[in-house]
């Protein structure tokens, strides 16, 4: 039996952007690790929620102990499947949008997400990029009613991944 094609990285983003009457809220993210298997079509992807960095310090921190609680929910995690890519060759040279479908879990609450993404392969390497949006109630974090101007109930997160493929 041949061994399992995967794509791998350790230097994925995350930027996630959250637009509010008081003030705009950004952060990102630059050490999202995730593999993806052809065989079995599992995509996994890991997110250090203290590896968000802020404009300012005191949202850094914030974000961290009262919000995301990193130290008790340290990863964000997504866990799905690229859909419909059985004809899909991955070592030739092609940019397709395709849909995923999978779990995400945030703060220790797990939703399903679907969404597409733009995915290019190109001479071993996968580049795969999406935007999706979030309600910030369906994950369980509270926002205290002093700052509820200054977070959006609903933040756009945006991913992009460069995966080189895995020579086993």
């Amino acid at each position: 039996m041949s061994a399992q094609k995967k794509f791998f990285t350790r230097s994925g983003k995350v930027v996630f952007f959250s637009k509010a009457p008081i003030e705009d809220i950004k952060a990102v993210n630059n050490q999202v690790s995730c593999i993806f298997e052809i065989e079995s079509n599992r995509i996994i992807a890991n997110v250090l929620i203290k590896a968000f960095e802020f404009e300012k310090a005191l949202m850094q921190q914030h974000f961290n102990e009262n919000y995301l609680e990193s130290d008790k929910f340290p990863k964000a995690i997504f866990k799905g499947k690229l859909l419909n890519i059985e004809n899909l060759n991955f070592s030739t040279n092609w940019s397709k949008n395709i849909e995923f479908d999978g779990d995400l879990t945030i703060h220790g609450i797990t939703k399903d997400l679907k969404s597409s993404a733009l995915v290019n392969c190109n001479n071993g390497t996968l580049e795969v990029s999406t935007e999706f949006f979030i309600l910030i109630k369906d994950y369980n974090i509270k926002i205290p009613s002093t700052v509820i101007n200054n977070i959006a109930e609903k933040v756009q997160v945006k991913v992009s991944l460069k995966m080189n493929e895995l020579n086993n």
